[in-house]
């Protein structure tokens, strides 16, 4: 009987069907199916020879780090470790040191942000915080409103959670109000669930413009009207190149923005410190999602960061780097107006990034790996939209390299598209003008990619 029982399991087990793997991976048929789409972009395989020294690369974010005073960060690391080492390598609290708390809290300031060192919910960069956001607010199929282009980063986290991404355009003075709520009524009428409006509200990545002030009550009252969360993604916020500082659009309006902030930017990315501000009960899911995944975020860290601001004129130090970005802007936009006229693009007044617009017929996508091989690299338009739309656009950062660097780099870049431009024309390889944008015709939404470090 027993041996009946046993060979009755053996032929059940034998007729189950085996999840459908591959040579190259067993386990293809049992990952979630919101795993299937996640893809290492071509882009960022082209990037592994773009960072060779002998490429100017114009594509990653990376702050100049070599402006900052490394000798006293690094004594004041050692006293730290020497002094309060038991505490900074321990543990910590899943929302996040509440020293640094409170100190975050000041730096808000600035921008208008009244909050309690409550409200904050530190996390492990600013990244963490979208995906913290997004997976408590976002079930498969919901919609996020996203500004056209957007962060690459956010797109993928979006996507990652299955999300439905509109995306709501943005002129030269940020996301355009009418047609945003446009878009959120058109959204209601067909029985969408919007859950977020996703903005980069200074020196936007990759545009490279600012929300105006005439716009920014008109657009919180917009998604309050439509019970619309707003994402608020801010750390470029105090890399104003005047100085001046627009109020957050969380100021206007607290119950209804998770802001969003990040050391990356105004100090060091290394450390991986962020933060978001949210409504009480949102801080709240937010805490349980981040011990959910990390337990809490790295204390060594957060002290660091927190002796920094108590120890040194950071202040200062973001006043040296406006001043340093301002000179590789302004290499960049005359480099461009030098050697690339036929071109269009933003003039930033803060940030990293300038948005350029190439000449009819271009696909910057397309072009890419023969810039690689003229060794200067930037990141295409396609990858800031979810649906692969920006083929006639490029990002391009000025953020990183030296000022003659970046003049060499566009330099190359315009005999690039000098060569493509003359191609175009012998062979009328260009895209036809409906299709510029390069959108794919059957609406397939693009593979999961996430940006990597030198995309960000």
């Amino acid at each position: 009987m027993a041996s009946a029982a046993a060979a009755a399991r053996t032929a059940a087990a034998g007729s189950a069907p085996a999840p459908a793997g591959t040579r190259l991976d067993p386990w293809f048929g049992s990952y979630a199916d919101r795993a299937h789409g996640m893809r290492a972009s071509e882009i960022r395989a082209l990037f592994a020879v773009a960072n060779r020294p002998e490429v100017v690369s114009l594509a990653g974010g990376m702050p100049y780090l070599k402006g900052l005073p490394l000798d006293t960060i690094a004594a004041s690391v050692a006293e730290l470790i020497a002094t309060h080492g038991a505490s900074a390598l321990q543990y910590g609290s899943g929302q996040g040191d509440e020293t640094l708390r409170e100190q975050i809290i000041e730096v808000m300031r600035l921008e208008g942000v009244s909050a309690h060192p409550d409200d904050v919910v530190v996390t492990t960069g600013s990244q963490q915080a979208l995906d913290l956001v997004t997976r408590i607010f976002v079930n498969p199929g919901d919609v996020v409103v996203a500004e056209a282009p957007s962060y690459v980063g956010a797109l993928g986290v979006f996507r990652g959670y299955q999300a439905e991404i509109v995306h709501s355009p943005i002129d030269e003075h940020g996301l355009i109000p009418e047609v945003l709520e446009e878009t959120l009524t058109r959204l209601e009428a067909a029985g969408k669930s919007v859950k977020l409006l996703y903005l980069i509200p200074n020196f936007h990545n990759p545009g490279g413009v600012s929300i105006s002030l005439e716009r920014r009550p008109r657009i919180v009252d917009i998604a309050q009207r439509h019970g619309v969360l707003v994402l608020e993604d801010n750390p470029y916020g105090l890399l104003g190149f005047d100085g001046e500082t627009l109020p957050a659009l969380q100021s206007y309006h607290p119950d209804g923005v998770v802001y969003l902030g990040s050391f990356s930017k105004t100090f060091a990315p290394g450390y991986r410190v962020g933060w978001a501000v949210a409504p009480h009960a949102v801080r709240e899911k937010l805490v349980l999602a981040s011990e959910a995944a990390i337990l809490c975020p790295s204390n060594a860290s957060q002290m660091a960061i927190s002796t920094y601001l108590s120890t040194c004129d950071w202040q200062g130090q973001v006043k040296q780097f406006r001043e340093l970005y301002r000179e590789r802007r302004d290499a960049m936009v005359g480099a461009l107006a030098e050697h690339l006229p036929s071109a269009s693009w933003t003039v930033p007044a803060g940030g990293f990034y300038t948005w350029v617009r190439l000449p009819d017929g271009l696909d910057a996508k397309d072009m890419l790996p023969r810039a690689v091989t003229a060794r200067v690299a930037y990141v295409p338009g396609t990858a800031f939209y979810a649906d692969g739309s920006g083929a006639d656009h490029m990002r391009l950062s000025f953020c990183y390299p030296t000022p003659d660097q970046i003049r060499e780099g566009v330099r190359r870049l315009a005999g690039v598209v000098s060569n493509e431009l003359d191609l175009a024309t012998i062979f009328g390889t260009g895209a036809p003008a409906g299709d510029r944008q390069g959108a794919r015709a059957d609406h397939t939404p693009p593979d999961v990619q996430g940006p990597g470090p030198d995309l960000a």
